[in-house]
């Protein structure tokens, strides 16, 4: 069995113009958290950056390692894409190597010539982690002009115009008509005074005698240019400074910054006396020194965290200590705020949406089966629906009313007593496709149109994107039983994408969770027990669970069995290694697991959450496991 998640902006642009033309359940809303990420933990190649200095343009931060092997170079081909994109627009592009080196190397990178006045490079290999991304091989945030992400997902999506591909994100900034505007740089400058002023559109401030030597190597008609950019620039930064010293704490805190800022990087300028008595009459104000003090000591504290490990265990403490040192304070508050959450609440946290929503998603759902029976004209094709599902197929009306709809309906109500849900709720936005095809080539042919997945390589797919938009396609094959594990197997994948979150569960507690719940569902198989039996014999004759279960983003055929395995021990967990048949017990042990995975989809990294539910660190989840079914020496 396959799983993908077809994310980014979309499943590709491709996607986009079927949405555009009405053949998928399009969405209205996209993920727009409020709160950007920090990038406190990164280590810059040269003078580094904030994400608050670069408001008012578009931000892409693009996370990478070079540790992969691809079957083609398409890196090389994104990154081109995206720098000319990217050219002579307000569009910063940090990019981030999350490789486990000791130090950044920029050999990758410069030998794609991804380099430019609007391309940083840093390293972090944390980044992904606080992020929670799936994994560090080409992610990417986009981050609009006002300071919201608005956008994120795989690089290398991508739809074909004849034999070239276009890559989502670079095709995304060229179409977009709002990507903020440049502070200091004007348009139709020459390129070689953009080059001159990009450090400044970058909040970096260079000293004022770097900027007479610069400008000392300009014509004269160009050193008018940059003066008179400098001085509609400085202008302007007056007027706002001024007014951040009348307003609210908060802007009070940013006009004293960006004064402190400016008046150290253009001492001589007529505009500097100006800035700095702006900055003194805030300074003179005791409250105000006061409120200085807590968002410097926060601001260290938010560093502390993001260059953390422990960053979950250590937060809650220092955020409980600052807001009783700066009690009454802006920060303060802020601290007392963060400090009493139990972990970091996801920016990828689903919305609840209203019934009106709800009902436009249904009726676009049903206008896709309408294009799948005018794309793929199979004989037979009937829709069938219940309250949670949209079944299309020719498989015999028999077998579906009689054993698949059944055994779905099951799978939803289980699945909401495992994740604590009212099985009321309803966990989709409309409903979950179901696309069932009695024959392989029609299921085959269905992936090649809607999805351009010219090899599936199993007998379903799960296809979820960020809009919680479920697709379960699949055939039948020869074996009824078998192929009810399929379909619940992947529908169980998209409920465990649509709750709570669009954070994705590391791979082998995903597979798990499915195959968990196909072996309790459809009673009467036996293949899932096969798996695991296999697995005992893999486990016991290498004393390993291979050593790469815990970080696959596709865990092996054999892993399989030893995912659901590990899921039911999970979910029957006792630190004393003793089964209980005592009810309450069962019900916290449900709950155990359950707060494992509510951690996941409130964005910890998976090990954090494991260590703050069972106590246990992935090193002692596999002895503890291992000493449950007789390898007690069993690595990871």
């Amino acid at each position: 069995m396959d799983f993908r998640f077809k994310l980014a902006c979309a499943r590709s642009i491709a996607m986009i113009f079927m949405l555009l033309a009405g053949t998928l359940p399009a969405a209205e809303q996209s993920i727009k958290p409020a709160v950007p990420p920090s990038l406190e933990g990164v280590t810059w190649a040269g003078p580094g950056v904030a994400l608050s200095d670069l408001r008012g343009k578009s931000v892409v931060i693009l996370v990478y390692a070079t540790n992969y092997q691809v079957a083609t170079d398409w890196p090389t081909q994104f990154l081109a894409q995206l720098k000319l994109a990217s050219q002579n627009k307000p569009v910063v592009i940090l990019a981030i190597n999350a490789d486990k080196k000791a130090d950044l190397d920029l050999t990758y990178m410069n030998a794609r010539e991804f380099n430019g006045p609007n391309i940083l490079h840093g390293r972090d290999p944390l980044l992904p982690a606080r992020l929670g991304m799936k994994s560090e091989f080409f992610k990417y945030l986009l981050i609009d002009p006002t300071g919201k992400v608005v956008g994120s997902g795989d690089a290398g999506e991508h739809f074909t115009n004849g034999e070239e591909r276009r890559y989502a994100l670079a095709w995304k900034i060229t179409k977009s008509e709002d990507l903020g505007e440049f502070e200091i740089i004007d348009e139709q400058m020459p390129t070689k005074i953009k080059q001159m002023l990009w450090p400044y559109e970058l909040g970096r401030l260079p000293a004022e005698t770097d900027l007479k030597k610069a400008r000392m190597k300009l014509d004269e008609e160009e050193q008018k240019l940059v003066d008179k950019a400098f001085d509609r620039y400085l202008d302007a930064e007056v007027k706002k400074i001024c007014k951040g010293v009348e307003g609210t704490i908060e802007e009070q805190l940013l006009a004293f910054e960006r004064a402190k800022c400016l008046h150290g990087a253009f001492r001589t300028k007529a505009q500097a006396e100006q800035i700095k008595e702006a900055g003194l009459r805030l300074y003179q104000d005791q409250e105000f020194k006061k409120e200085l003090a807590a968002k410097q000591a926060y601001d260290k504290a938010l560093h502390q965290c993001a260059t953390a490990k422990n960053a979950s265990t250590i937060r809650p403490r220092l955020m409980q200590g600052l807001a009783k040192q700066y009690k009454d304070t802006l920060y303060g508050e802020m601290a007392a705020n963060d400090g009493k959450a139990v972990r970091p609440k996801s920016i990828h946290a689903w919305k609840d949406f209203t019934e009106a929503e709800i009902q436009t998603a249904a009726s676009k759902q049903k206008k896709f089966i309408e294009e799948v029976s005018l794309k793929i004209p199979c004989a037979g094709m009937k829709s069938y629906e219940t309250k949670r599902f949209l079944f299309y197929s020719d498989i015999p009306p028999q077998i579906i009313n009689g054993m698949y709809l059944p055994y779905l309906d099951a799978m939803y109500k289980q699945l909401c007593a495992a994740y604590g849900i009212d099985s009321v709720k309803n966990i989709w936005r409309g409903k979950a496709i179901i696309v069932a095809f009695a024959n392989e080539s029609s299921f085959q042919q269905f992936e090649m149109i809607f999805y351009q997945n010219s090899k599936p390589g199993a007998q379903g797919v799960a296809h979820c994107d960020t809009n919680k938009n479920v697709v379960i396609s699949c055939y039948a094959g020869k074996d009824p039983k078998y192929f009810a594990v399929v379909l619940v197997h992947e529908t169980a994948h998209g409920f465990s994408w649509c709750y709570k979150s669009a954070e994705s569960l590391p791979n082998w507690l995903n597979e798990g969770a499915s195959e968990w719940i196909a072996h309790r569902v459809v009673t009467g198989d036996t293949s899932i027990e096969r798996k695991i039996q296999a697995a005992m014999v893999t486990l016991r004759n290498s004393r390993s669970m291979g050593g790469d279960f815990y970080t696959l983003e596709h865990i092996h055929a054999w892993q399989y069995g030893l995912a659901a395995s590990i899921t039911n021990y999970l979910l029957n967990y006792e630190p004393s290694g003793r089964p209980s048949t005592s009810s309450a017990k069962t019900r916290g042990k449900v709950s155990r697991y359950r707060k494992l995975i509510d951690g996941i989809k409130d964005g910890l990294p998976w090990e954090d959450a494991l260590r703050e539910t069972y106590h246990l660190t992935p090193l002692q989840l596999a002895h503890a496991y291992g000493q449950s079914i007789g390898i007690p020496d069993l690595q990871p």
